[in-house]
């Protein structure tokens, strides 16, 4: 496949995996597909609360006061001195020290203090249900300040459908004597009942009911009856109070609310007994003028009386009376929001996975498109945060963003999938053509033509009497054979850890140390070498005799620097090695031809050798066009003599007279050894001999200079 077609190919793939993980959240959230409806809604929740605790609150306004009792008796916490006197001579404080539910004399007391002081009106999000004495006294007070004072009922819970309506939870009849339902309809009355949404948190308030409505259990009519009277809310009845009746909402159905803190911070309440407090009253609400023109919610913040709701502002429960307080105060400032309609919501889903699926043709980088995905979702959220602070509208915001993150992720794991199997199969690809440490640095250093230093082993052989070769055995032939011969070599060398430099025509070069040190080369080297002569000395057995004749090899051992990488032209680039070593080793491998020997190793190499085998060495010399010279060994191999021993015994006599210049001594030695092994540095050493003793050399150190190649 052509690269263009193949990347096409692969954004095709990428869209589709977007398409279906995006179409597996929509299902999922419509209808519960693979039981993942509640997670999701979970995280929109999650996300949704977000926005209230993060975003826009709705301003306090100073006009508001609660005043809550967070004990059911107050038995400490009087002023002292002066002050405490007159707290002593305090019917009200004297009342707040027996237990709860306290005398309802304590409560009309508490209104005319407020009222003198010049509150514009007084809600109790209290239920007066059972009838104590003092009711009357109370009563008293609520008519005295008609319109400005009202007490809560709350909607209970019906036992059964027996289609009388609602069941309520409401004053007693001493408080407001109105007959029957009417009651409900009073002006001294409000409801006080918190609905919740499915996951019990509270999001929206309702300020009315009417009498359809009721009638219905609290199901919103089908249609509006201008002529029923309505039954308003805690909220509603405060901001009648305060004169602002126009703010609330002229509709049955519940409004979703801008809060104003999380909770116990938008609304501080002031305890009880100390607005009776004389000390408290003088000091912190100056002689009642602080309560001015005010409107004052009295309320539990007690546990045991278990009136608290969970809100969108924090995990931490809500007191009732904070509630409606914050309803209160979102109602005067127009604070209400509104959600996002189920259809736009849906499409919202739909736009993100669109979104996901575009930039897959757009960025192609894996990483690129996943940090753009990332940057869009949040990106979304910076939006639904700014529709939420100056629109007041909720936007659809976690399931989108999961869309985003699913499809972000999806994608690039396929990329990433895709691209290790494509660098895999790369991989597989280049190991046909370097060795597997080759591969890997040549993936790992793309393009790059440094060059590094390194010192390495090399193994070099080559195939003798090639042209004769390829003469008998034609180009299929002689390529076939090559191909044998490469293949026993490869084997041998990758058995062996070793690095392939290249097949050059019938010579073949390898390397240890590179691009990774080997400390252990030389010695993996010569165990490469000897299982590489095993292998060519088997194949040669299975061939025909006329091919035997001419079949034979060298093979070199040498260590050494070098330089490595990449080199060529920025277009076209081959990995090797560079350097004077890898010339030496050409020149020792080309001597094994000279000495009529197999396998040839420098001193360079030898030293490093952890325990060679029977070995000998057979020369000092310097090589045409160098200075230096050359030390060379024959290690025991499978081409040497089966008493190979007894060779290496007299050879190294013999070897230390001709280094002493003993010429004539040595002769006579060498002579046999050729005669008795076939050995073919001996024959050589017998003719130097002959020439060393004819014409004797003025200043002898052991070392042959060559004067050909």
């Amino acid at each position: 496949m052509l690269p263009g077609a193949k990347s096409q190919s692969n954004q095709w793939v990428l869209t589709g995996i977007c398409v279906v993980l995006t179409a597996a959240v929509w299902l999922a959230n419509e209808f519960n597909f693979l039981w993942l409806k509640k997670p999701l809604r979970d995280a929109e929740t999650y996300a949704q609360e977000a926005l209230y605790q993060n975003g826009r609150k709705t301003p306090p306004n100073t006009n508001i006061v609660f005043v809550g009792f967070e004990r059911l008796s107050y038995t400490d916490g009087f002023s002292a001195g002066p002050d405490g006197e007159v707290d002593k001579q305090s019917r009200a404080l004297e009342l707040l020290r027996e237990d709860y539910p306290w005398s309802r004399e304590m409560w009309a007391l508490l209104v005319e203090r407020l009222m003198q002081a010049g509150a514009k009106g007084v809600v109790f999000d209290i239920v007066f249900k059972k009838q104590m004495e003092n009711d009357e006294r109370l009563a008293a007070v609520m008519r005295k300040h008609r319109g400005r004072v009202a007490i809560c009922y709350i909607y209970g819970d019906s036992e059964g459908d027996t289609g009388e309506g609602l069941v309520y939870e409401a004053p007693n009849n001493t408080l407001v004597p109105v007959p029957g339902e009417d009651l409900f309809y009073d002006d001294r009355v409000a409801f006080a009942t918190i609905w919740p949404g499915d996951d019990k948190v509270v999001r929206e308030a309702r300020f009315r009911v009417s009498e359809t409505s009721a009638s219905l259990k609290l199901d919103l009519p089908k249609r509006e009856h201008p002529e029923d009277r309505m039954q308003f809310s805690l909220a509603a009845r405060a901001l009648q109070m305060l004169g602002r009746a126009d703010a609330v909402p002229p509709k049955e159905f519940g409004v979703l609310f801008r809060y104003t803190e999380r909770p116990q911070l938008g609304f501080p309440y002031h305890k009880l007994n100390e607005v009776f407090s004389e000390h408290f009253w003088r000091t912190r609400y100056q002689s009642g003028a602080f309560f001015k023109d005010k409107f004052v919610l009295v309320g539990p913040i007690v546990e045991l009386l278990k009136d608290y709701h969970q809100t969108p502002m924090a995990r931490q429960l809500m007191a009732g009376p904070e509630v409606h307080l914050n309803i209160v105060n979102a109602a005067l400032h127009g604070e209400f929001l509104r959600p996002m309609t189920n259809l736009a919501a849906r499409l919202s889903v739909v736009l993100a996975g669109l979104v996901s699926a575009v930039l897959c043709w757009l960025v192609v980088n894996a990483w690129r498109r996943f940090v753009t995905q990332l940057v869009l979702g949040f990106a979304y959220g910076l939006l639904a945060l700014y529709l939420f602070n100056e629109h007041g509208l909720i936007v659809a915001l976690g399931i989108p963003l999961i869309v985003f993150a699913v499809c972000a992720v999806g994608t690039v794991l396929y990329d990433f999938v895709s691209e290790r199997k494509a660098r895999q199969e790369l991989r597989k690809t280049m190991d046909l053509y370097f060795s597997p440490k080759v591969s890997a640095y040549v993936l790992a250093n793309p393009g790059s033509m440094e060059a590094r230093s390194a010192e390495v082993t090399l193994l070099l052989t080559d195939l003798r009497n090639s042209t004769p070769l390829a003469e008998k055995l034609g180009p299929a032939g002689i390529f076939s054979l090559l191909n044998h011969v490469f293949e026993v070599e490869t084997n041998a060398v990758m058995a062996e850890d070793g690095a392939l430099e290249h097949f050059l025509g019938d010579q073949f070069l390898t390397y240890w140390g590179a691009p990774q040190p080997q400390p252990d080369g030389p010695n993996q080297a010569l165990r490469a070498a000897l299982e590489l002569i095993k292998g060519l000395e088997a194949f040669k057995a299975t061939q025909p005799p006329e091919v035997r004749a001419l079949f034979g090899y060298g093979v070199a051992l040498h260590c050494g620097s070098v330089l490595f990488g990449n080199k060529g032209s920025a277009k076209r680039l081959d990995f090797g090695l560079v350097g004077d070593t890898v010339n030496e080793a050409a020149r020792i491998e080309s001597l094994s031809k000279y000495y009529g020997v197999t396998l040839l190793v420098s001193r360079e190499c030898f030293t490093h050798l952890t325990n060679p085998a029977t070995h000998r060495q057979l020369d000092r010399v310097i090589v045409k066009g160098k200075s230096t010279p050359v030390e060379l060994f024959e290690i025991e191999n499978p081409r040497t003599p089966p008493n190979y021993g007894e060779l290496v015994k007299d050879w190294d006599a013999a070897f230390a007279d001709y280094s002493a210049g003993k010429f004539a001594e040595a002769r006579p030695i060498f002579a046999k050894l050729a005669e008795q092994f076939n050995d073919g540095p001996s024959k050589l050493m017998v003719h130097r001999c002959d020439e060393l003793t004819s014409y004797p050399p003025a200043d002898w150190k052991g070392v042959w200079k060559m004067e050909s190649k």
